[in-house]
């Protein structure tokens, strides 16, 4: 029997008297893996001709549920969310998923998922946020910027998700998946002309090989642009973009029970805006030396040596799943390989006598398997379990810094991770309306570390001693989940969940000792966060739908990344950060007034404070100029006890610092966005114009709270004619970053320079598809 009834006429009071006390929030303002089931239904992207809004069904738990039934916080963006919002890859998905912000630094991609984030981008050191492309998870930062040919969504859980997923999941996990073939044969090309020269082709085709049994499909995407860049010192080439990726996907249906899926691709992507010289408000050392040439404006650079970022990757996957008797089983196994070659500026800057500069060259080797068993149900009761296993090894293969010309110093190092796990997740109804889930992962990983440092020069592919063995250490943990879901009335549902995200400690990759030692690098410790969420999911008509959830962690020992001098070359730094607490609010809505018409809005609201962390090292190269716009002056940082406020030509580098009760990078207070598509039939044919509009408060990129971007709003458009002579052809017209921001693309703070990219300026372009 149910415990609560409503009628259809109170459901959206039902719903907002729900959402008021689940999201308390009136005094914010001040304080502030394994691949799901093949047989998922194609989500749709929120609405539907006939005036009402489509339901969405999500994997976040393995299996098959409607988004409103899963108590976890998750944004769903389709496939034609990402069309209209003209989106390639994933770097904008902060401006369409709250709470998300994922920034490209130095050639890594760090995303961040309510203020959970890393700053470590050495071999070994995985993001905190899991990424998974069709069930498979993606280890190295930089391979974390992928195009999109081919996608059917995106699902992003936020909070924790140890259980189900497993290692480096602290902060939640981006899940991408694409097109599955079938026996409809169906296709897609397009061509794409913008600012700056970008030429962008993407393709796809897919249908039966063999039909009932045997269905393929192919995709293809090449990206090529100049840089947008101005270089203000002596000539130097500036590389732009220049990417590509093809992915080819089987499924044979063995039998009515039996089905066998595998994936290949293979690809390259190169984006150097990321790497060019631009002092952070002319925050380099090169300012002290005589002739050198500072940036100190957005997208003005400076260098010796044209800056270079490629990442090439390629693998496979297989899997197979059977629908037995008590439930499905699903048996995964992918081998993936990358390899990120980079050449960085230390200076960001010009220098007479040639500057000092990182040649990076990183492979990466991943091996992954996993047995899972979603099991039917049993009256109440139901569950998941699996077992998994993950081998790895990245490295610096080598790393060369070169200054003034010569090679002063080669690392060679190697970080493996050998990671078995085993997990389950029990769900019981004990009425129609209220559920609970118990659940918790066994987490064993063992890292091993490899290599020495070389005063001079080598580039050979091995070192020249060898990959000697420096040190091991195993890391154990388990991470539990609880849940309880109440469906209050037909269409809405309130939930509490506590879960526990757990990522291993890792050494130091570029502190391994000099030549001949073997003594173990630095290390540090595993990093855990605890949440707490209470939140509500309610569809109360037919042509509205909204979510919001609070939430409360508590973050220990975040994993934190500096910099450092040995013997005169700037090297990575890695140290735990103590303790934080981070608390905050999501909320999401859509709804479609009429038929033509769709709208979408989002808010994060987010407070970080750093209750304990009394050694950070703080970078500051030099002392800010004041005719930069950056006032020195605003920093209160205590370091060895004395207020660091940037005075009298005093500054800090290096120091061990008191950062407590600073806010945590990459965690803006607030942020907004909002987006509309009104789509009609005319006698021309069917025009669609989309709008949207996102805004961000300002966002600290360190713990010392030095080095900031200001608040700003962008501003998007898009309108589309699919003509009525013919009908499967569509004309597109866009223009992003219309308010025309200076946006950082992230923030590199080095002991000798602030490094800062910049994300593009005003764009504009058009696009012609053909679908089939």
């Amino acid at each position: 029997m149910k415990r609560h009834s409503v009628s259809g006429r109170n459901e959206l009071l039902v719903s907002a008297a729900a959402l008021i006390g689940c999201v308390p929030i009136a005094n914010f303002a001040h304080a502030q893996s394994a691949q799901p089931s093949s047989r998922s239904a194609a989500l749709p992207s929120g609405g539907t001709s006939e005036g009402y809004l489509t339901e969405i069904v999500v994997t976040a738990q393995k299996r098959q549920e409607k988004i409103q039934e899963v108590p976890i916080s998750i944004t769903v963006v389709t496939a034609q969310d990402l069309d209209r919002a003209g989106v390639t890859n994933n770097l904008d998905l902060t401006q369409m998923v709250p709470g998300v912000k994922i920034d490209r630094v130095a050639g890594f991609t760090n995303p961040s998922i309510r203020g959970v984030s890393t700053f470590i981008n050495l071999p070994g050191a995985d993001p905190n946020i899991a990424t998974y492309i069709d069930g498979i998870y993606q280890s190295n930062p930089a391979a974390g910027t992928f195009d999109l040919p081919d996608v059917q969504r995106i699902e992003v859980d936020k909070g924790p998700q140890g259980t189900l997923f497993g290692r480096n999941a602290t902060g939640g996990a981006i899940q991408v998946f694409t097109l599955d073939p079938s026996d409809n044969f169906t296709g897609h090309v397009g061509f794409t002309y913008a600012s700056f020269n970008d030429k962008t082709v993407k393709a796809y085709v897919a249908g039966p090989i063999i039909e009932g049994k045997v269905f393929g499909s192919l995709s293809g995407f090449e990206e090529k642009a100049d840089s947008y860049d101005r270089n203000i010192g002596p000539y130097m080439q500036l590389n732009g973009i220049s990417s590509h990726i093809i992915r080819a996907k089987l499924l044979v249906k063995v039998t009515d029970d039996l089905t066998l899926s595998f994936i290949g691709f293979g690809g390259s992507h190169s984006n150097a805006n990321g790497q060019l010289g631009n002092a952070f408000n002319g925050i380099s050392q090169a300012q002290n030396i005589p002739g050198a040439i500072v940036p100190t404006r957005p997208y003005d650079v400076a260098g010796n040596v044209a800056p270079e970022q490629r990442t090439i990757l390629n693998g496979g996957s297989g899997k197979a799943e059977y629908y037995s008797g008590i439930g499905i089983v699903t048996l995964t196994t992918s081998y993936n390989y990358t390899n990120a070659r980079l050449v960085l500026p230390t200076f960001a800057a010009y220098v007479p006598a040639g500057g000092q500069y990182y040649h990076q060259n990183s492979p990466n080797q991943t091996y992954q398997t996993e047995l899972d068993l979603v099991s039917r149900k049993y009256g109440p009761f139901s569950y998941v379990t699996g077992l998994a296993y993950y081998n790895d090894s990245q490295t610096f293969d080598p790393l060369n810094v070169t200054s003034n010309g010569p090679t002063v110093v080669s690392i060679y190092s190697k970080q493996t991770s050998h990671a078995y796990s085993a997990f389950g997740e029990a769900t019981y109804q004990f009425t129609d309306d209220l559920s609970a889930i118990l659940g918790a992962r066994y987490n064993h990983e063992t890292r091993g570390v490899y290599g020495n440092l070389y005063f001079g020069g080598f580039f050979t592919p091995d070192p020249p001693n060898g990959w000697v063995q420096d040190g091991a250490k195993t890391f154990v943990g388990i991470t539990p989940r609880f849940s309880l879901r109440d469906k209050i009335s037909a269409n809405t549902n309130v939930y509490f969940t506590y879960s526990q995200g757990f990522k291993s400690g890792l050494f130091n990759a570029s502190s391994v000792p000099v030549a001949p030692s073997t003594k173990a690098p630095e290390l540090v410790d595993p990093e855990k966060l605890d949440s707490y969420e209470i939140g509500i999911k309610s569809t109360p008509a037919s042509w509205v739908s909204f979510s919001a959830a609070t939430f409360l962690y508590k973050y220990k020992n975040q994993q934190e990344a500096s910099g450092r001098l040995v013997n005169g070359v700037p090297l990575a730094f890695d140290q735990n950060a103590g303790k934080s607490t981070l608390y905050g609010a999501d909320f999401e809505g859509k709804v479609k007034p009429v038929p033509e018409l769709t709208l979408s809005a989002g808010i994060a609201l987010l407070h970080t404070r750093v209750d304990e962390f009394n050694n950070a090292t703080i970078n500051v190269p030099i002392l800010p100029v004041a005719a930069n716009g950056y006032n020195p002056g605003t920093a209160s940082t205590l370091c060895n006890g004395q207020s660091q406020t940037l005075p009298n030509g005093t500054h800090v580098n290096g120091t061990p610092c008191d950062v407590t009760g600073n806010q945590l990078p990459r965690s803006p207070k607030w942020t907004a966005n909002f987006a509309g598509t009104y789509a009609k039939d005319f006698a021309i044919g069917n025009v669609s114009l989309t709008a949207s509009v996102f805004h961000t408060a300002k966002t600290f990129y360190d713990y010392g709270n030095l080095y900031s971007q200001d608040q700003y709003t962008d501003v998007g458009f898009q309108a589309s004619l699919q003509p009525a002579a013919v009908p499967h052809l569509t004309l597109t017209a866009f223009g992003k970053n219309l308010t025309n921001n200076a946006v950082l693309m992230g923030l590199f703070p080095q002991v000798t320079a602030v490094n800062a990219p910049y994300a593009p300026p005003r764009t504009f372009g058009g696009t012609i598809s053909y679908d089939f």
